[in-house]
Order: C-alpha cells, then sequence, then structure tokens
C-alpha cells in the first residue's frame, strides 16, 4: 500500500488536525506523519496506516493510492478477480 501524500494532509487539515495532534491519536510519531505527506516514506506500515486512518475517522483506501491489502478488485476487460497481497515485501495483485 501506498499512501498518497496530498491526500493524508488534505483529510488531516478538513478535520483540523496538526500533525502532532494526529501522530499522538495514532500512536505514531510527528515525524512519520510528515515523512508521508511529503511522500518519503516508502512501503509504509498497514498497522500504523490504519492507525492513522482510524484517527482520522477515514477508510486505509481514502487516504492511498492503490488497493490496500486484502481489498478485491475486478477487472474490467477480462472479469477476473484480483486481491492486493504483500509478496515479499511488495505489493502484488493476486488473482482470486
Amino acid at each position: 500500500m501506498d499512501i498518497d501524500g496530498k491526500k493524508l494532509k488534505d483529510v488531516r487539515e478538513n478535520v483540523q488536525l496538526s500533525q502532532s495532534s494526529l501522530a499522538t491519536m495514532a500512536g505514531v510519531s510527528r515525524t512519520y506523519i510528515s515523512a508521508l505527506e511529503n511522500d518519503k516514506c516508502n512501503n509504509p506500515d498497514p498497522e500504523k496506516v490504519a492507525a492513522i486512518a482510524r484517527a482520522l475517522d477515514v477508510s486505509p483506501a481514502s487516504i492511498c493510492t492503490g488497493p490496500v491489502e486484502g481489498e478485491v478488485v475486478k477487472s474490467e476487460t477480462t472479469g477476473k478477480r484480483f486481491e492486493a497481497r504483500c509478496v515479499g515485501g511488495r505489493r502484488r495483485m493476486v488473482e482470486v
């Protein structure tokens, strides 16, 4: 899963939280929030992303790019279903 830094910042500002406040609510550091918002965090921890989303009262998908872990999507061209999974430390779409 990848975080869309702009989306994260927009949601955080929309609910009028500082980076420090969000970090405290999510149990992460302010510098972690800053790194996510500035797209400087590769391969963010899914548990931390989920905690941040909970603190913002949004779904993880609303602050991520692409499908999130466990999300199933259907190909518009073939009709096949694929699930987003972490394989070898990288996000992959696996046919289900």
